[in-house]
């Protein structure tokens, strides 16, 4: 089974669990620094179940980006007609719009089979100094036992946090890490790789 064909399926359940990890989408939020203005790429939005959090936060503009037309089908119902929220239905290794301050990735992470390259992708599409967040609204473990039950080839285990943050470190200075039953999370700045 292809990605795309994937979400298409489980699209309208996809958000089932959203009460029950609002705590960990306010703090992705808040974790990800964005202020009054922010320019913010939502990788993997799903369903757009982080709209709220991130306009709440101040996001000025978001840019939801997901393969999956059905989940974007339901991301613009949660939108509804907000102007500030822009949508992109397309694989997040081909799009190519840059300059957010902030890109967040929540509950998608482990869908990105090749973390080094969704790194450097993550990198090119931020200003400089710009912070990105990855963040689950569950822990490793249950992450882990989730990512066993989709088709192969569609996910990856998750590592302990201090050893994928290791990934992330050549192109971010990474500063929050969490790896708890009920939040997995990493955050940082993007390096200025012209002065490496």
């Amino acid at each position: 089974m292809q990605k795309r064909e994937y979400f298409d399926s489980v699209a309208e359940y996809w958000d089932s669990d959203y009460e029950n990890n609002i705590a960990a989408r306010i703090a992705t939020a808040f974790i990800s620094g964005i202020s009054y203005g922010s320019y913010v790429l939502d990788a993997g939005c799903g369903a757009g179940d982080m709209f709220a959090q991130l306009l709440e936060t101040g996001a000025s503009e978001i840019m939801g980006v997901d393969i999956s037309p059905r989940m974007i089908s339901y991301a613009e119902t949660k939108a509804g007609y907000d102007p500030r929220v822009s949508l992109c239905c397309c694989d997040l290794m081909e799009f190519n719009e840059a300059g957010f301050d902030t890109a967040i990735m929540f509950d998608a992470y482990q869908f990105f089979t090749d973390h080094s390259a969704l790194i450097q992708k993550i990198h090119s599409l931020i200003r400089p100094s710009g912070r990105f967040t990855v963040a689950f609204g569950a822990g490793r473990e249950r992450v882990n036992i989730y990512s066993q039950m989709v088709p192969d080839g569609l996910s990856v285990q998750l590592n302990p946090v201090r050893k994928e943050c290791l990934l992330w470190e050549p192109y971010f200075s990474v500063d929050i890490l969490c790896d708890t039953p009920d939040l997995y999370l990493i955050s940082g700045r993007a390096r200025n790789l012209k002065n490496v």
